[in-house]
């Protein structure tokens, strides 16, 4: 995020204030593409389900990774509530996003309380209620196959030394044509 990232994080700590408890921070920067064409990029800290509920169309492609279970407080830790609330947040960008644009998922898979989650599984689920057709599925390597290195991740600022996670992501790609 470059220097954006650098000015929400000196204005969180000029303002002793955690973004958590903001309703909305917005921002905007501008850069050049390698084509020479001028390029806008807007980020938004907000609560992001009410925020793609509040727009009326994607026109642009989007590119998303919808959080995991963990960072969910709202789920309890359900897997069912989760995969439901997965669904619908995956069916809402698809139905929103413009019938040209592709839309891109990159999601992990989990295994909790002895049940794997495929979550590729559950975006093919909602582009199906949403009329959106699979362009491709790509398996995206995060160690090396057959490692047995652990993952890391960062939740909440905090480094979470995952086990029993995949080495792996999926990306997706769909679209309405």
């Amino acid at each position: 995020l470059g220097d954006a990232w650098a000015e929400v994080q000196f204005f969180d700590s000029a303002q002793g204030m955690n973004l958590q408890n903001v309703e909305q921070l917005s921002w905007k920067t501008n850069a050049v593409s390698d084509e020479g064409r001028a390029v806008t990029r807007w980020v938004h800290c907000c609560d992001a389900l009410a925020w793609i509920k509040s727009q009326t169309a994607f026109t642009e492609q989007v590119i998303t990774s919808l959080p995991d279970i963990c960072e969910l407080p709202d789920c309890g830790n359900s897997v069912h509530i989760y995969c439901e609330w997965f669904k619908e947040t995956c069916e809402i960008i698809l139905q929103k996003s413009a019938p040209s644009a592709i839309v891109i998922f990159y999601q992990s898979d989990f295994k909790r309380d002895g049940i794997w989650v495929d979550k590729s599984h559950l975006c093919n689920v909602a582009a199906e209620r949403a009329q959106s057709k699979l362009l491709w599925h790509k398996i995206v390597c995060i160690n090396a196959p057959g490692s047995s290195r652990y993952c890391t991740l960062f939740v909440l600022n905090t480094i979470v030394f995952t086990f029993g996670r995949p080495t792996y992501t999926h990306m997706l790609a769909f679209s309405k044509q």
